[in-house]
């Protein structure tokens, strides 16, 4: 059969046709990125701060011509360009849910975690207590100094914490089992995110010194409570993972840097009332902080510890419930969709004597404000700040159903925000200092506002010299 012959007028055609369709999709995706450039150049669209991520974004560097000489000033367009693009807090999460798609997930590892913790000393032998920290020189000590800083003050041997034993047998909710995903330095586990720990003996020292040197300050009339809160690493993994990760036991530090503390210091041991309901959900999964019932197992610790009775979470006649929270983990995990989809729910308790409170925020402003506030309506990452209105340096709360003049300091990072509610009806007066923006004399505070109680609360991966310095100067 003979073979039917094209005409070269077809063949023309047929260039010309697929030419055209080949500048169609060539101009298509220039006409794209055009748009998508003009987009990204419309200033007024551009987010100043991201939700997630909980930070200012890059402003629009200033031209100078010191910049263009130097090229700083397109490096900076270029930096403000990318980190304020529009719908980029989106098209990251699109981007995490793709990744997800690429077959089948073994053992991760994002960022490094080649991290080195230091050996954990055992509390009995330590043999010594923390010194007291000279605070006459105005400057803050170096990090590379803190070991003489720490020079123990005495050869007491000190006795190991111990917890009266319970008869109630609670469920254990220790995490055991191999790797399911590692992001930087959180691991995730079970739609949960872990915060890897590692020990650093010169930081927990100084911690302990620095505590003891405030307790030095205070009127002898005065009590001082420290309360060390475990992280969900702490309190939920077990010991296998913790070392396979080559992470540190929160328990062991925390028994050492107790064993470290004047005992004029009431050191509360609210790890092991917090272990003991490790099944129950006391950390969130999204975000490094605990719940309220995490926070509220510290509570009943810190009562035992002061001698009176907690009250039951019965006792609180109203509550809020708050569904849908996507923490700092999620921001961090790069919005891991394995945090997305399983999204935390804020619970809080209003205390029975008042929900009201005066804070002052960082640039002194006075507001009325609520102990715990309804955040219904607010942005799904911001749940957490219904407690006593988030991290503010001063806030005030009187509750007018006792008049006996009672009155305590509690002075936190943002650990103690869910916290702070549970202290309302046991004082007249609670006054809550938030260490990283508060900048006046506790020394004095403490004696002008006749305090009974001073409470020091700082989570396990907050202890570092330079925080600890930062509490020291409250105390000159």
């Amino acid at each position: 059969m003979a073979k039917k012959k094209i005409s070269p007028e077809y063949k023309r055609r047929v260039k010309r046709s697929r030419q055209f369709w080949s500048m169609i999709r060539v101009y298509g995706f220039y006409l794209t990125l055009i748009i998508f450039m003009i987009i990204g150049f419309l200033i007024w669209l551009r987010p100043e701060e991201s939700e997630i991520e909980k930070r200012k974004l890059a402003t629009f560097p200033e031209l100078t011509w010191a910049g263009l000489w130097k090229g700083s000033f397109f490096q900076d367009m270029g930096t403000w360009y990318t980190d304020t693009y529009p719908t980029r807090e989106k098209m990251l999460g699109q981007g995490s849910s793709v990744k997800e798609l690429y077959g089948l997930h073994g053992n991760e590892i994002h960022g490094d975690i080649s991290k080195k913790a230091d050996d954990i000393p055992d509390s009995p032998d330590s043999g010594k207590k923390a010194g007291i920290i000279d605070t006459g020189t105005t400057a803050a000590p170096k990090k590379e100094d803190t070991t003489q800083a720490v020079n123990p003050s005495t050869e007491k041997q000190v006795e190991p914490l111990t917890t009266e034993a319970t008869t109630e047998k609670l469920p254990d909710g220790t995490k055991h089992g191999d790797f399911e995903e590692t992001i930087g330095t959180l691991y995730i586990m079970d739609g949960q995110a872990f915060s890897i720990y590692y020990f650093n003996k010169d930081n927990s020292e100084y911690y302990a010194s620095m505590v003891n040197t405030v307790r030095s300050k205070l009127p002898d009339n005065v009590t001082l409570y420290d309360i060390l809160a475990p992280t969900a690493w702490g309190a939920l993994l077990g010991k296998e993972i913790q070392d396979e990760l080559g992470g540190s036991s929160q328990e062991e530090a925390i028994n050492y840097i107790y064993g470290l503390m004047d005992d004029k210091v009431k050191a509360v041991p609210a790890h092991d009332n917090i272990l003991r309901h490790n099944a129950e959900y006391i950390y969130f999964r999204t975000d490094h902080h605990w719940t309220v019932m995490g926070a509220y197992y510290a509570y009943e610790a810190w009562c035992k510890s002061k001698g009176i009775e907690p009250h039951s979470t019965d006792y609180f006649k109203k509550t809020y419930s708050f569904d849908g929270f996507l923490g700092t983990f999620y921001a961090s995990s790069e919005q891991s969709p394995k945090l997305g989809n399983n999204p935390d729910t804020v619970l809080a308790f209003v205390p029975n004597g008042t929900n009201d409170e005066v804070f002052t925020d960082n640039n002194g402003e006075q507001m009325n404000w609520n102990v715990i506030r309804d955040v219904s309506e607010w942005a799904r990452t911001s749940k957490y700040n219904c407690f006593i209105g988030g991290d503010n340096p001063y806030t005030v709360i009187e509750n007018p159903t006792i008049t006996d003049g009672s009155a305590c300091v509690l002075i936190k990072e943002s650990y103690g925000n869910a916290f702070a509610p549970f202290l309302v009806d046991h004082y007249q007066y609670v006054y809550v200092i938030d260490y990283r923006y508060y900048e006046g004399n506790l020394t004095q505070f403490v004696k002008d506002k006749k305090v009974n109680d001073v409470i020091l609360l700082n989570n396990m991966e907050a202890l570092s010299v330079s925080r600890a310095n930062t509490i020291l100067a409250l105390f000159p």
